[in-house]
């Protein structure tokens, strides 16, 4: 019975099965993808979620200058004052108006920022001027 099942299944169109066999007893199918939905949505909120970056305090970098430590490097040293030349749009470093970095991080409790260039490929650190004073 249960191989004339499966065979019938790989016949007929999967979509007029209402049944499954699993461990061979026959189930209702639309039981079984219920929990397997759930289970399902429960683990893709958890990547979700654990995916989530928390939001980057864009007016605490605007409020120092930032030195280049290591990695890749847009400028030696950067500070977004009136003049405009380094500015910040959403996570995204400009110099004079022209897109060269993302940013990924900023630690205040270390006084670093990091940067990702627009490839994806290096990663760049700047320090805080408030580091070097201290």
């Amino acid at each position: 019975m249960e191989k004339e099942l499966l065979a019938d299944i790989s016949k007929e169109f999967k979509s007029q099965i209402n049944k499954v066999l699993i461990d061979g007893k026959i189930i209702n199918n639309s039981l079984y993808m219920n929990k397997t939905n759930k289970i399902f949505y429960f683990l893709c909120s958890l990547i979700f979620l654990a995916s989530c970056k928390p939001k980057i305090d864009i007016e605490y970098i605007k409020s120092t200058g930032w030195s280049y430590s290591d990695g890749y490097r847009v400028t030696d040293y950067c500070t977004f004052d009136k003049s405009g030349y380094y500015s910040i749009k959403n996570d995204t470093l400009f110099v004079d108006n022209i897109p060269r970095a993302i940013i990924i991080c900023l630690d205040k409790k270390s006084y670093n920022l990091t940067i990702r260039s627009l490839d994806g490929k290096q990663i760049g650190h700047y320090m805080d001027d408030r580091e070097m004073i201290q």
